[in-house]
């Protein structure tokens, strides 16, 4: 048996953070949200230069804008994952539950590969054929 005892956030932390108090596990479901929009958009979220402009926008509550390649069903989970307040984000074990659901929606099989700035459209992954 796995038992974390430790919790991680990157370059972007979560609002909690930023006002010094302490990290949590809802404060690596926030960053694990985050990741997710970083990979599917490929914008890079983690290189933007501007760290103030963006913690602003973090205490603020407008970090956050939807790919156009996104499902509104993987939207909808990010948005429960990155809400300010942390008692309103998921747990982990419920964004694993929903991502095993889409995953079922939205198969990929082995032979593809991801490039999201090649992609446009409402696909949650697009993938191409390698």
């Amino acid at each position: 048996m796995v038992v974390l005892t430790r919790t991680c956030h990157g370059a972007q932390p979560p609002p909690q953070i930023l006002v010094r108090l302490p990290a949590s596990f809802e404060s690596d479901v926030y960053v694990f949200g985050l990741v997710i929009v970083d990979v599917i958009s490929g914008r890079g979220m983690w290189n933007i230069g501007d760290n103030d402009g963006i913690q602003d926008d973090i205490l603020s509550d407008e970090l956050l804008k939807k790919p156009a390649n996104m499902t509104s069903q993987l939207w909808g989970l990010i948005e429960k994952m990155c809400r300010y307040n942390p008692v309103d984000r998921l747990s982990m074990a419920d964004v694993f539950r929903e991502l095993e659901a889409l995953s079922k929606q939205y198969p990929m099989d082995k032979a593809t590969s991801f490039r999201p700035e090649s992609h446009e459209g409402n696909e949650i992954l697009a993938p191409t054929r390698s």
